[in-house]
């Protein structure tokens, strides 16, 4: 039977716990917004207000959400929020706080670990070891803050290779910085200032994970190092992974998308790879001091292909516009 039909059943029976959970299958399996409407007024019913509290959360971050939807729905959100709704409403503010201090604390011992162990070995094989350590790290992370990062099938495929690439993906939440460590594929490396090579420490872990430093300065030491990035990325099977929006939006929208990752694509002559990271801002949204639990899903759109000679500006416009239109819930498949 469907999840939505045996949601109704659930909801038709008084079973509203079943209900909210059925109800949140069948989004993941359609997402349309009065799903999780519906997902939250049943976990409501049950009494379990901090599920439904995270069902509004993902529904007011959805786009195109009507003004009087969102408008509901913060009533509703309000309410609940009122008779004890989330978990820091309801006094469980220390779990919120035992998990910030066990991420710091694993982070402490385990990134050490991770850059002693990539300097200890040869710089050809930092970026088939560092990868790993990085994953390791970002889903263990994510567990200690109670969100499940799932892949769909097309994701789990596409990211099990390593070929010459680029990686973009949508910034809205810090909760991109721990799921973009977990899709990190074998080749990942991250794109970095050239600033940062300088600061103690942070320039070390950086260079010991193979990054790319890319120099921001006059136009001409920007291109060079433009080239010298797409010369590594093809000859030693890059993935960089890069933000087009440059930094992550405060409010959860798709910001504006800058052209360096298509400059670095066009030069290194491979394909971009859109990632779409769904569900980031209901779980984590700006200001609030930890993760709420949830299930964070990556997805991956088809690659495109841009040459130097192409209107990059109107090919990122365009890419946006198709993240605009995943992000609002078309065309994605049920992860696992």
């Amino acid at each position: 039977m469907q999840p939505l039909r045996l949601a109704q059943q659930h909801d038709e029976n008084g079973a509203f716990a079943e209900a909210a959970a059925q109800y949140r299958a069948a989004y993941e399996l359609d997402p349309q917004p009065e799903t999780l409407r519906l997902a939250a007024r049943a976990a409501s019913q049950a009494g379990l207000h901090a599920d439904a509290e995270h069902d509004l959360r993902r529904y007011l971050a959805l786009p195109g959400v009507s003004e009087q939807g969102k408008r509901d729905a913060e009533r509703e959100l309000a309410a609940i929020v009122a008779r004890g709704g989330g978990p820091l409403d309801r006094g469980l503010l220390p779990v919120a706080l035992t998990r910030l201090v066990a991420g710091w604390a694993f982070s402490a011992v385990y990134i050490p670990g991770l850059v002693l162990r990539c300097l200890s070995i040869p710089d050809d094989r930092r970026t088939d070891v560092g990868p790993r350590w990085v994953r390791r790290w970002g889903r263990t992370m994510a567990r200690i803050g109670g969100v499940d990062v799932r892949f769909t099938p097309a994701a789990a495929a596409a990211l099990a290779e390593r070929t010459p690439r680029v990686l973009v993906f949508n910034h809205g939440s810090t909760l991109d910085v721990l799921t973009g460590a977990a899709l990190l594929p074998p080749g990942g490396v991250l794109v970095v200032k050239q600033e940062m090579r300088s600061i103690p420490l942070l320039g070390t872990g950086c260079a010991a994970l193979g990054s790319i430093f890319l120099d921001r300065g006059d136009r001409a030491a920007a291109y060079a190092s433009l080239q010298e990035a797409a010369e590594r990325i093809r000859r030693q099977q890059l993935q960089p992974l890069i933000a087009p929006e440059g930094t992550r939006s405060t409010d959860g929208t798709l910001g504006r998308f800058k052209l360096g990752a298509f400059h670095l694509a066009a030069l290194a002559d491979v394909p971009i790879l859109p990632i779409v990271l769904r569900d980031h801002v209901a779980i984590w949204p700006h200001g609030q001091l930890t993760p709420a639990r949830g299930v964070a899903t990556i997805d991956v759109l088809e690659p495109i292909v841009v040459r130097p000679d192409d209107d990059l500006a109107a090919a990122a416009d365009a890419l946006r516009e198709r993240y605009r239109v995943a992000l609002a819930g078309e065309g994605t498949d049920p992860p696992r």
